[in-house]
C-alpha cells in the first residue's frame, strides 16, 4: 500500500515538474526549431 502512495507522489511531482517548467522550455523549443530549420535551409543553398 506504501508503494502505492509513493508511486502517486512521484508522479504528481513530475507533472508538477513538468508544468512549472513548460512556460520556460517551450519558447526555447520553438527557436531551436526555427534555427535548425534556418541552418537546413542556409546549408542546401551552399551546396549548389
Amino acid at each position: 500500500m506504501e508503494a502505492d502512495y509513493f508511486v502517486g507522489v512521484a508522479q504528481q511531482s513530475l507533472w508538477i515538474l513538468a508544468l512549472a517548467s513548460a512556460p520556460l522550455l517551450l519558447p526555447i523549443l520553438v527557436i531551436g526549431v526555427l534555427l535548425g530549420m534556418v541552418q537546413a535551409a542556409t546549408s542546401i543553398n551552399e551546396q549548389r
